[in-house]
């Protein structure tokens, strides 16, 4: 009799998990890159599988399965993601990229030399974090004519905008920046709403964006934001590092840099150009969609989230 009874109770647990399932398409979560291609100079090429190649003219995060080669006129610099350390690859060579590290399939790649972990273990931290922003929610979509903005971003001369969700084709915005009420026009068709604030004392300021319909104010958050204008030392400092970072043609690395600032709306537009203009890296995509989350775009987090997982999902029918 238990028996039966431990056995209706199991195949009822079963069919139970059944319907809970994975949503179609969804991608499960890639490991971090194992190592970056840095300093490209002339013929080099990577490729996912061995077959198709594909030329190298900037920086490249190389993950487990990807091989890389130069021609007569090609070198790199890489860095081991394991050891932090950099090799030099010469001309007429070949490596192949496994999860324990690099391999030498022909030709030759230096010694390893120096140390570069602390730029490593922050990226790794990121690009594993940002693994589970890729879920396409489950929940209902955000209820029309209702916004939210990012708890705080850090704004300046050089990138004065703020980003919030567009809540519908007409629905108006009142932005409240400390004591000044500003009224932003309904965009009916625009993704998102972009706001380029006017110059603003150095320091914090609270604010927040309130849902206009009808003349009406029909949402309006519980919590201000808080956005920090750069004084002049800050401004400084931080355009010095930006010009070098640009140096190095990095534009994940670049984005990083801004979001360590909490400069996401930079962040982001630097991460979407990358996106558009190299649609096959969708490993990095999840970059994207976090910060998507992290300026309260959920519209938009959901649409790369999908376009994330289907990438995926031919990858792994290739």
């Amino acid at each position: 009799m238990k028996a039966r009874l431990l056995a209706a109770v199991f195949g009822l647990l079963v069919g139970v998990m059944s319907m809970v399932s994975v949503p179609a398409g969804a991608a499960q979560a890639a490991n971090p890159p194992v190592a970056k291609l840095d300093q490209v100079v002339g013929q080099v090429e990577y490729s996912r599988d061995g077959k198709q190649w594909r030329a190298l003219t900037r920086a490249k995060y190389l993950l487990a399965g990807y091989q890389v080669r130069t021609g007569a006129t090609g070198s790199a610099t890489l860095l081991n993601q394991s050891t932090g350390e950099s090799q030099s690859l010469s001309a007429d060579s070949t490596i192949r990229v496994t999860a324990a590290g690099v391999q030498v399939v022909r030709g030759k790649l230096s010694s390893a030399q120096g140390s570069g972990s602390s730029f490593w273990s922050a990226l790794v931290n990121k690009f594993t974090k940002a693994q589970r922003y890729t879920t396409v929610r489950r929940t209902p979509a955000p209820a029309p004519c209702k916004v939210d903005t990012a708890s705080k971003l850090t704004v300046s001369e050089a990138f004065p905008e703020i980003v919030w969700r567009n809540a519908g084709p007409d629905c108006a915005y009142r932005l409240t920046l400390g004591s000044k009420v500003i009224d932003v026009p309904v965009s009916s068709t625009a993704e998102m709403i972009r706001y380029r604030l006017p110059v603003m004392s150095v320091g914090d300021h609270p604010f927040k964006v309130e849902v206009v319909s009808a003349g009406t104010v029909v949402n309006s958050p519980t919590m201000s934001s808080v956005l920090h204008w750069q004084n002049a030392e800050e401004a400084a400092k931080f355009a010095a590092e930006e010009q070098r970072i640009r140096a190095a043609n990095d534009d994940v690395l670049l984005a990083s840099f801004y979001e360590d600032q909490n400069m996401l709306v930079p962040a982001m537009d630097t991460l979407r150009n990358f996106i558009l203009a190299n649609p096959d890296e969708n490993e990095l995509r999840p970059l994207l969609i976090k910060t998507y989350s992290d300026l309260r775009l959920d519209d938009l987090k959901d649409k790369e989230s999908r376009a994330f997982q289907a990438a995926s999902g031919d990858a792994g029918r290739a």
